[in-house]
């Protein structure tokens, strides 16, 4: 099997929500993929819901993980980022995605190089130019865990392309990568993904 790329997009009316997602688990050499049937609604924006710490003395998420969802199974994952080393320069976020049976999950390195661009602004990015652009975007965390590509259909559609990789072996010969593809309404499904990332980040 191999990677199709998500199903056409095309507009359609507010009340019929429908899109693509794709997941295809690789290793380096291309030996391995399971693929994720194409179909159903548009993915579901779940957002985190804020609750109260419990002891302090304890590694606790302060606010429910954001899920993207569609109805064929296929899931993205992203549990508020915390601070490792109390330094405030570097923090990580529990990250995961599931396809079809197949789940994937990682640590993810938030911070980024000097001139880098981080996560919320390169969503925020996405959302101002919801009209749509050249080519793809691309957004990496610091030590490879997560890519994120964003590219529009022309029309009415983005397609995200969530990929995965082994934490703290990501140049290894056998580090493993996962990949899902969604495709999102360019316009107030987008604004909702970008302002939830947005306030998970913020946490």
């Amino acid at each position: 099997m191999h990677d199709t790329g998500a199903a056409p997009a095309t507009r359609l009316p507010r009340d019929d929500h429908r899109a693509a997602g794709l997941l295809v688990l690789l290793n380096h050499g291309g030996r391995q993929a399971v693929g994720c049937q194409a179909g159903g609604t548009l993915p579901a924006v779940v957002p985190g819901r804020r609750r109260k710490d419990r002891d302090p003395g304890m590694m606790t998420y302060m606010a429910e993980p954001l899920n993207l969802r569609t109805s064929d199974g296929c899931e993205w994952t992203m549990h508020p980022p915390v601070d490792p080393y109390g330094d405030g320069y570097i923090r990580t976020a529990d990250v995961g995605i599931r396809a079809d049976g197949v789940s994937a999950c990682t640590a993810a390195t938030l911070s980024v190089e000097p001139g880098g661009i981080d996560l919320a602004r390169f969503f925020a990015g996405l959302a101002a130019d919801w009209r749509g652009w050249d080519g793809k975007r691309r957004w990496q965390a610091l030590e490879r865990e997560m890519e994120i590509e964003a590219w529009h259909d022309g029309r009415a559609h983005v397609m995200l392309a969530v990929t995965l990789m082994r934490p703290e072996r990501t140049y290894a010969e056998d580090a493993w990568s996962a990949r899902v593809v969604f495709t999102v309404e360019a316009g107030e499904e987008l604004a909702t993904l970008a302002k939830e990332i947005i306030s998970l980040l913020e946490t």
